[in-house]
């Protein structure tokens, strides 16, 4: 089945779909849209994950089975074999409002690990497991995840990161030098603090695409050094905010040699050093006061700050590297556009409908859902009749998300998947 944003008909499959539930296809739908409250860490070899100091507030606990339980502290915990070659370790928390929170230690927790670490599920699990099971966002305390993964250079799999509103320094520096990861969790959140992703994914140089940031109102140095020396970087999502703040997006993309482009800024109302220095040192970016290329500006309407474009383009490539002047178009020669839209999750592809007979529901699945993205499904009876919607499921690990029990009775004969960076 080709789902790929495309709507899939059932009808003239519903009795040969019933019989792939005969087939031996458990593992390929073992996992489920319901969220385990607590992190999964997982590897085909062994590894150790050791807090450097105990900053929690409430308690954490490990397991190696999902089921035994055990605290956990400074003096860490292994992962064991499952059973399968698959080394995990499971995480969760009771009453915390932080876990790293403010340390002179450049590194909160490390890394042990003799390959490559993915983790999955609600980085939330950490604060408290029993209100992520509830469906509720736990409160942030300030610096709550601050340089949790740092230098976790074996790691290649983010956990979401739901949360909406943001505290001072929450996810600072948290993926700093965490090379091994290619791509960037979902990031929902639309109210934000003071250096809430400062440094975040600072020098993760596997990174490819930055995530959506879909809030409108800044704050001072939220985004400031978050993907500085992202080398890997091409892509950049859209950057919708109206309302700036001072260093809202200072160094932001420093040093990101990868980049070809410039996204679109549309505020108006500029902030002091709102951009300074962004897109220093990015090589691949090609500027020009003369064209032919692609048109670039600040729009004639901004009104300027203090500092607010100094060094923005120092260290490219084109023949203009100054700051650029409000209202003048610029032409872009190294690239054509930002390519897909960072802001849109890719496109669910649907691989399997299967059939329950004797309950007359489905079963409908997709192979590559973004850990932290939204999916919905949708139902018609006939091509141009309204879309029946269903509420939207967050995905909590990369690979196979699951529609269970979706109803198979005629007339129901479409059905497609909509994703999402943000919850509809």
């Amino acid at each position: 089945m080709n789902g790929n944003r495309n709507t899939v008909s059932c009808s003239a499959f519903l009795s040969r779909l019933a019989r792939l539930c005969a087939l031996a296809v458990a593992g390929l739908f073992a996992a489920t849209a319901t969220a385990d409250p607590y992190l999964t860490f997982s590897s085909a070899d062994t590894f150790t994950i050791t807090p450097q100091e105990a900053l929690w507030d409430g308690t954490l606990q490990y397991s190696t089975d999902g089921q035994n339980w055990a605290a956990f502290g400074t003096a860490g915990a292994t992962a064991a074999d499952d059973g399968s070659g698959t080394y995990k370790l499971y995480l969760q928390g009771t009453d915390n409002t932080r876990i790293s929170a403010a340390t002179t230690n450049a590194i909160a927790w490390t890394l042990t690990a003799a390959g490559t670490v993915a983790c999955s599920g609600n980085i939330e699990a950490l604060l408290d497991h029993a209100a992520v099971a509830a469906g509720q966002h736990p409160a942030m305390a300030d610096y709550c995840f601050a340089n949790l993964f740092t230098n976790w250079t074996a790691l290649v799999q983010a956990p979401a990161l739901p949360a909406t509103t943001m505290t001072t320094y929450c996810y600072g520096r948290m993926f700093l030098g965490c090379t091994g990861l290619t791509r960037a969790p979902v990031l929902p959140a639309m109210t934000l603090a003071y250096r809430c992703s400062s440094s975040m994914f600072r020098r993760c140089t596997g990174l490819t695409q930055a995530p959506a940031l879909p809030a409108t109102t800044l704050t001072d140095h939220c985004y400031d050094c978050m993907f500085e020396g992202c080398t890997g970087l091409t892509q950049v999502p859209a950057l919708p905010a109206t309302t700036l703040a001072p260093y809202c997006y200072g160094a932001m993309f420093w040093g990101c040699t990868g980049l070809t482009w410039v996204p679109k800024l549309s505020a108006t109302a500029l902030a002091d050093y709102c951009y300074a220095g962004m897109f220093r040192d990015c090589a691949g970016i090609s500027l020009h006061a003369q064209g032919p290329g692609t048109e670039w500006s600040i729009p004639s309407a901004a009104v300027p700050a203090t500092g607010w474009h100094n060094g923005m383009f120092a260290g490219t490539s084109g023949t203009f590297t100054g700051n650029p002047v409000i209202g003048v178009v610029y032409y872009c020669t190294s690239g054509s556009g930002p390519g897909p839209d960072p802001d849109d999750p890719e496109a669910p592809n649907i691989v399997a409908i299967t059939v329950d007979p004797g309950a007359s529901t489905l079963a409908i699945t997709i192979d590559n859902a973004i850990t932290g993205a939204w999916y919905t499904l949708l139902v018609a009876d006939e091509l141009g009749d309204p879309w029946a919607v269903s509420p939207a499921v967050q995905a909590t690990a990369d690979g196979i998300l699951i529609f269970q029990n979706v109803p198979a009775t005629l007339p129901h004969r479409f059905y497609k998947v909509r994703a999402s960076a943000t919850q509809p």
